[in-house]
């Protein structure tokens, strides 16, 4: 990932800010579903309005909910509440369907990149049985922008 926002040289073209998230049953609001297992991470890497996100999950005690668009959104919301879906990444799926990759690159809006610099971005994981949310991460950011 970082090969797509560096220049030839070892430095970076232009400036740019890291976020992580740690998705897990337990930061869904206002509490876990019954039964949740899974776990997972992201990195999103913002440069100007570009946001370049990976991340990957599993144990899921259920499968992907693929038919709620995907099954995996990028929301808007604090940690403490929920919001509507803003981002859909593609959704790489073991054969297990319950576990796998996601990935997207996003132009965001002025009022996004605000959102998402205020700790207002979080990942959200459904599965049919958690409809909601099986997983969840609030995507954090990591120190000053590089």
């Amino acid at each position: 990932m970082r090969a797509l926002i560096e220049s030839s040289t070892t430095q970076p073209s232009k400036p740019y800010s890291v976020f992580k998230a740690t998705l897990s049953p337990q930061n869904e609001v206002p509490q876990p579903c019954q039964g949740a297992t899974g776990s997972g991470s992201a990195t999103a890497i913002l440069q100007e309005d570009i946001l370049i996100l990976s991340g990957s999950f599993s144990g899921l005690h259920d499968t992907l909910f693929t038919e709620l668009l995907g099954g995996i959104h990028i929301h808007k919301g604090s940690k403490t509440e929920n919001g509507n879906v803003i981002l859909m990444p593609d959704v790489h799926l073991n054969d297990d369907k319950k576990s796998g990759s996601f990935s997207g690159v996003f132009q965001l809006t002025p009022t996004q990149i605000n959102q998402l610099k205020n700790d207002s971005f979080y990942i959200n994981i459904h599965t049919p049985s958690c409809p909601n949310g099986e997983i969840r991460g609030q995507l954090d950011p990591q120190g000053e922008p590089n």
